[in-house]
């Protein structure tokens, strides 16, 4: 339990130690690396399956089913 009143703003300073900056850098680094792999060598496979992904409109047995019923209201 904390009997000081007093802020003390020593005690509320921030030390890191080498190793968790360094570890923390190296994950940030390694998540960015992967996003940048992922739509260099995969960006185009990517762009081509979400066009045609909008482009074909087939009705799956969901919405052929629910079609059967009325539009709910907003």
């Amino acid at each position: 339990m904390i009997r000081s009143t007093v802020f003390e703003l020593e005690s509320y300073l921030l030390y890191l130690c080498t190793f968790f900056t360094m570890t923390y850098g190296v994950g940030f680094a390694a998540l960015a690396s992967m996003v940048v792999h992922v739509f260099l060598f995969h960006g185009s496979e990517l762009w081509e399956q979400s066009k045609s992904r909008f482009k074909d409109k087939k009705v799956d047995i969901h919405t052929k089913l629910m079609s059967n019923y009325k539009q709910v209201p907003e």
